[in-house]
């Protein structure tokens, strides 16, 4: 099955949320109402089968364009964040989640060229800055879709995961970012594999549903076959920053993404446009 950015493809598999999967979880966070000027996705649940969904988009030859995806950090603040949020909504923009592309991929097709992907680094699971609760909230407010990539050094903190769990239920997609924020590609094979399964595990334990997406420290290992080696079967997506422009082949997917304008949010969305456009 070929999958396109335009077409649907007359073979496609059927998978259902809750099909096993070694060490990850389908199960999709609820979905939030877009803005009226923009399109939603509304995730149909279709019947079991036993096949791992990895194996299925593996044998599915999928070849999709990136959607456009953008890189934050808490320094971006909140009142970008707004305005970003007004820009997004002005340009007739959707809103996904990995864990939504996921969906589409299931579902034999690529998503819509209008979607854009938004994600915040470096949240932290034993201490979290108020600046990411402020800028998660800005998009929540405006019933837009995001992911936050989280860092899950101990010692666990019982009331940032109660706020993890509380996001995800708004349709904010719950990524690891690696137990440490350490450089992959200048570890070892043994440290680079316990980063990568490690935060899958502890995200797994504290969410009650495993994460989707790996989202590199530093964007740094997409050029690394180790990583893509060791988020085999614990992870569908690999996010970088550099590249990553299209996505195919096995999983686990490497797609990029890049930051923001700091001063002028149209423009953000203009280079959005010009890097990740058609």
């Amino acid at each position: 099955m070929s999958t396109s950015c335009r077409a649907r493809s007359t073979n496609t598999p059927t998978v259902s949320n809750t099909a096993t999967i070694p060490s990850t979880a389908t199960d999709l966070p609820p979905g939030t109402a877009t803005p009226s000027a923009t399109s939603t996705i509304t995730p149909t649940a279709t019947p079991d089968v036993t096949l791992p969904v990895s194996e299925i988009l593996d044998g599915a030859k999928i070849n999709c364009p990136t959607p456009m995806s953008l890189m934050l950090h808490t320094a971006y603040g909140p009142e970008r964040m707004e305005e970003l949020a007004q820009e997004i909504i002005d340009n007739r923009l959707q809103t996904l989640t990995y864990t939504d592309l996921l969906t589409y991929l299931l579902e034999g097709e690529c998503p819509p060229e209008n979607t854009i992907i938004v994600s915040l680094d470096d949240l932290g699971t034993n201490w979290l800055r108020p600046d990411f609760r402020h800028m998660i909230q800005v998009f929540v407010e405006h019933d837009l879709k995001m992911v936050v990539a989280v860092v899950t050094q101990g010692p666990q903190n019982t009331v940032i995961w109660d706020y993890l769990r509380e996001i995800d239920a708004e349709g904010i997609e719950i990524a690891s970012h690696t137990v440490n924020h350490f450089q992959l590609s200048a570890l070892n094979d043994t440290a680079i594999e316990d980063q990568l399964h490690l935060s899958h595990d502890i995200i797994c334990a504290n969410m009650e549903k495993c994460p989707e997406t790996i989202i590199l420290p530093f964007g740094d290992g997409g050029d690394d076959p180790r990583v893509f080696s060791a988020g085999e079967g614990y992870y569908i997506f690999v996010i970088g920053i550099q590249g990553g422009l299209e996505f195919g082949g096995e999983t686990p997917f490497f797609l990029g993404r890049i930051p923001p304008h700091n001063d002028d949010q149209a423009l953000t969305i203009v280079l959005l446009q010009n890097t990740f456009g058609p």
